[in-house]
């Protein structure tokens, strides 16, 4: 038994120690990549003189109100917890306002996972239930991203492209909805699944059935309190019209006064933005290029005010959030460090709590 030992770990010690540089060079040179594609076919001078008249005053506050965007998730979270356990409002702030940092500096999507272990260490609240509660909030934007989509693939003439983007969001989103109303209706499913995966046990299943039942109990406690689905409802509109005025804010400041309904497609390029998975920190050059691409086909932008708008955009969401998440941090006994490296190997450290 000793010897694998040695043959194991100068293998594996290579290779976790190559893969977070080549990570981050592969995120690197797609965000590069996404920018160049973006700015093809447009003159630099003109995009610079555009972005370099931009107003202070209207981008501070477009700052601030994406500041109020993380205190109305941190909001959301507590109440859908409060079910279960009462939960400090800073408690939960400071969790979204972390997993928003980790989000922008790291290059992998750890934000539902940061929420939950920072809950976990500063409020003791378990990492099943808080992930458990995230799905009904993921759930319920998606239904307010897919009602204005279709509203606004009513009015206005969509590329193709995006209407096959909103077609397979609606598909995942149909897709969730039905795992968890089976999971929701036909609770004796979840437990045969639960004691299936208890009787194996071992390092894998055990901490997975544990994790299975937290996060139904999770489910089960929103979905069966329909005013708090209401209230929660009602703070991501809230949330949203705070979204809007950011981005409304931000187009304001490079000189590009849009209309209510084109503040509402701006809106739609923010979420489609966000929603494409990608391998770069805080989504840099997809975001560019995506929400671009929409602003132009839907809104009828020129492509050089479209880009100045959404680098002023994305640029004051990612300058808010980062203060906000470093003023949070610098306020918590938490490390981003230590957070990082617990959710990346809490798959080999639950089995052994």
């Amino acid at each position: 038994m000793p010897s694998p030992a040695p043959t194991t770990s100068p293998d594996a010690a290579p290779t976790s120690r190559w893969k977070g540089p080549v990570s981050r060079l592969v995120g690197l040179a797609v965000a590069l990549l996404c920018l160049l594609i973006a700015m093809w076919g447009l003159d630099p001078a003109q995009l610079w003189a555009q972005l370099s008249v931009a107003d202070p005053l209207l981008l501070f506050g477009a700052g601030l109100c994406a500041l109020g965007i993380s205190g109305i998730k941190g909001w959301k979270l507590r109440l859908l917890l409060a079910g279960e356990q009462r939960v400090p409002l800073r408690a939960t702030v400071t969790a979204e306002l972390l997993g928003v940092l980790a989000d922008i500096i790291l290059p992998m999507r750890l934000i539902e996972i940061i929420r939950a272990l920072v809950l976990q260490r500063l409020a003791r609240v378990p990492v099943g239930l808080v992930l458990g509660v995230q799905v009904i909030e993921v759930a319920v934007s998606l239904l307010f991203a897919l009602g204005l989509g279709a509203s606004l693939g009513l009015l206005l003439p969509a590329p193709a492209w995006l209407s096959q983007t909103m077609a397979v969001g609606a598909v995942v989103l149909l897709a969730i909805g039905a795992t968890v109303t089976l999971l929701l209706l036909k609770p004796r499913l979840a437990e045969l699944l639960e004691q299936h995966l208890q009787a194996r046990g071992g390092p894998l299943f055990g901490p997975i059935a544990r994790a299975l039942e937290t996060f139904v109990r999770g489910l089960r406690l929103v979905a069966m309190a329909p005013k708090l689905l209401a209230a929660v409802g009602g703070l991501t509109l809230l949330e949203w019209v705070l979204m809007a005025g950011t981005l409304g804010l931000a187009a304001l400041a490079v000189g590009v006064q849009l209309t209510p309904l084109g503040v509402l497609v701006l809106l739609v390029a923010n979420l489609l933005a966000f929603a494409i998975p990608s391998s770069t920190s805080g989504s840099i050059g997809t975001y560019e290029l995506v929400a671009k691409l929409t602003l132009v086909g839907m809104a009828g932008l020129e492509p050089h005010s479209a880009l100045a708008v959404v680098l002023a955009a994305h640029g004051t969401l990612l300058a808010s959030g980062a203060l906000g998440g470093l003023l949070a941090l610098a306020a918590s006994p938490l490390s981003l460090t230590e957070l990082r490296r617990e959710s990346a190997s809490m798959a080999q450290e639950r089995p052994q709590g």
